[in-house]
């Protein structure tokens, strides 16, 4: 059983028990207090006790955690008093961010799941209601199919002012489809021909709708017009994520530029502050770059896909009526239906793709404002005036020698790389590929270890300094490290590529590489254990946990029994008396003696053995009682034949020793 859910909601509980009942927090920067506190949830709790449990020692093989009820009691205590005492209010709002932005998709992907699953069972109760109908008049016919084209696309709304003029419009579109004088017809056909062809209908008369549309042959009442409703949104979200982009770079490169100066203003409590506030503005940047990736993913198909699928049907249909009098109508110019509806259907398939893509402008639209508004969660602590200095301040490194550098790492490589624990690694310029052009450019990140930050940096400062990764725009680039195998639960799925914020930190990383990112997978950061997520290191947090020893996780590698395996030889002429040499354990052996045991049974005579076989209840309890008389047929004569028998008499030994033959004739 989990109890990842009961464990975060008792860290919710405890928490805000201690914040209303307890002492103000002794400083006004960490999250004790009781308007931060309402902003825990269990989500974002629950994410916590997964980043506590990042390294854990009692993590199985399925990537699960198993721990003592005692542990879990001292788990969260301590994470209770990190939320009092050590974690501050940029940091818990990280942590906040994630889980928000988490919840926020799956609430969304979930409605819209039962949005689709509500309209499909309407869709089957409608059919169902069109199918089984028996003898219906022509009027009931085509009043259930307006209404089941008009729920196909999602215009049942009875509430809404123009449903009459959308149902009238939709009624007349498909009476010339579908004549009165045929709806009768149409409805004694089979129930499964029946239901392929209203699939069909409704997007044949959506289809003239929609041309009708645009041609303005009519009003189109109901009918969104497709180009507004795909360039609009992508137009209005383009803009606002550019601005939060630039926004959050600009504080992003400020902050980092006041950490790393030399003469930073700031104590170490101060720093400390400012550097869990420079992490949030990392967390708010690369979801900011996500979102930006699956825009752009989404532009492309709009552009590539949806819109020129819909505008090439269109032009076909103009082409096809353009000297046409309509759609089967008599005359040399009409176009046949069996050409015409193919491309009606086609209109109305592209149209209804389009539609669905207005969910996921709603979906990018609430993360984006969750994003946005997470800036807004606390005051900044920068020092504006020394950052601006901090900024100007900055010294362009100079150009590297990529051919020299790739000689020194090789070198160092063949000659430290039977140290690394089945670690191997190899120098490159080439950036990781990705058939994804949105990834490649707006979160190239993905394609690195550690989301492209640099690992020496963050190991020798706890500063996540985001490596340079464009080597072919960027001449300081140094290249990048990548690291593959390993042994053990830290073996990396796949090679992972290392950028680096200089040439130095390069040539460190080189001589260890296991020094520099496995502690990142083994323990989690005491101070800030949302840095996981910025690593990406997700898939490494347990997905469940468990009391130890409710699960027993069975699994024997090849390794391992190849490590045991020795030889046998078995030993003749043994025989143990105590076996029983009949015994049969086999359950399918047994089933078959069972059958042929049903079988005996079955074969058993059902013949009257008595006088009073008739009156008794069961064959398998008859009995031969004693005769009372002569025979049991009620007749006293004989019934057999009679049998002759001869034998032979005499005495061997006498003085003749004849022998003679004496015949009798027995009679029953």
């Amino acid at each position: 059983m989990d109890v990842l859910p009961t464990v975060a909601q008792e860290v919710v509980t405890r928490y805000q028990q201690r914040v209303s009942h307890g002492p103000a927090p002794a400083a006004a920067t960490t999250a004790g207090s009781a308007a931060v506190a309402s902003a825990v949830t269990d989500d974002a709790a629950t994410l916590l006790v997964r980043l506590w449990l990042l390294g854990s020692d009692h993590m199985d093989e399925a990537g699960n955690v198993g721990e003592t009820a005692e542990a879990m009691e001292r788990m969260v205590e301590d994470i209770v008093d990190f939320l009092l005492h050590q974690c501050s209010v940029p940091n818990l709002s990280g942590i906040l961010l994630r889980a928000r932005v988490q919840s926020t998709r799956a609430a969304l992907r979930n409605a819209r799941r039962s949005v689709e699953v509500r309209r499909e069972a309407v869709a089957l109760r409608l059919l169902d209601t069109i199918v089984q109908k028996r003898n219906p008049t022509a009027e009931e016919i085509l009043g259930d199919i307006t209404l089941y084209v008009l729920h196909c696309y999602d215009k049942l709304d009875t509430s809404k002012a123009d449903y009459s003029g959308i149902e009238r419009d939709t009624a007349s579109v498909l009476c010339g489809v579908l004549p009165t004088s045929q709806a009768v017809a149409f409805s004694k056909q089979e129930s499964v021909e029946k239901q392929r062809q209203l699939e069909e209908l409704a997007r044949v008369v959506w289809g003239i709708r929609i041309y009708y549309k645009e041609e303005n042959k009519s009003a189109g009442l109901g009918i969104v017009d497709v180009v507004a409703l795909l360039t609009e949104p992508l137009g209005s979200l383009q803009k606002t994520l550019d601005a939060a982009v630039q926004r959050v770079g600009t504080s992003v490169r400020r902050i980092l530029a006041v950490l790393r100066a030399p003469t930073c203003p700031l104590d170490a409590e101060g720093q400390q502050l400012l550097r869990e506030e420079y992490h949030h503005r990392l967390h708010i940047q690369h979801l900011l770059f996500s979102l930006a990736s699956t825009l752009a993913a989404l532009t492309s198909r709009v552009h590539t896909v949806l819109l020129p699928s819909y505008q090439r049907t269109l032009g076909e249909l103009r082409e096809l009526f353009g000297q046409s009098k309509g759609v089967g109508q008599p005359g040399a110019a009409s176009v046949p239906k069996r050409v015409a509806y193919p491309h009606f259907v086609q209109l109305a398939d592209a149209y209804i793709m389009s539609c669905k893509t207005e969910g996921e402008f709603d979906e990018l639209r609430e993360l984006l404002d969750t994003v946005v508004l997470s800036e807004q969660a606390y005051a900044s602590s920068l020092p504006e005036g020394f950052a601006e200095e901090a900024a100007g301040a900055g010294v362009e490194q100079p150009p590297v020698s990529r051919a020299a550098l790739a000689q020194i790492a090789q070198s160092v490589i063949a000659e430290k790389e039977a140290s690394w624990r089945g670690y191997r690694a190899s120098y490159t310029t080439e950036r990781p590929n990705t058939v994804d052009e949105a990834v490649r450019a707006q979160f190239p990140h993905l394609l690195f270890g550690l989301r492209g930050f640099c690992p020496v940096t963050y190991a020798t400062s706890g500063l996540l300094v985001e490596g340079k990764l464009h080597t072919a725009e960027d001449p300081t680039s140094p290249g990048f490290i990548v690291v593959e195998g390993g042994t053990g639960a830290y073996a990396l799925p796949k090679p992972w590529a290392f950028a680096f914020s200089q040439e130095s930190s390069l040539r460190a990383f080189v001589a260890d590489p296991p020094r520099y990112f496995l502690p990142c997978l083994q323990e989690r950061n005491r101070t800030e254990p949302a840095v996981a997520l910025l690593l990406g290191l997700e898939d490494y947090l347990p997905g469940e946990l468990y009391v130890a020893g409710a699960r027993r996780i069975e699994s024997t590698s090849l390794s391992r029994v190849a490590g045991v395996k020795t030889d046998a030889a078995t030993q003749t002429g043994q025989r143990d008396p105590y076996f029983d040499r009949n015994y049969r354990w086999n359950e399918w052996d047994l089933r078959r003696e069972a059958l042929k045991l049903v079988n005996l049974m079955n074969m058993r005579t059902h013949s009257s053995q008595t006088a009073a076989s008739n009156f008794r209840r069961e064959n398998a309890t008859q009995a031969d009682p004693p005769k009372e008389v002569s025979t049991q047929t009620m007749q006293d004569a004989a019934t057999q034949p009679p049998r002759v028998v001869q034998y032979l008499k005499g005495m061997r030994g006498t003085e003749s020793s004849e022998i003679k033959q004496v015949k009798t004739t027995i009679s029953y």
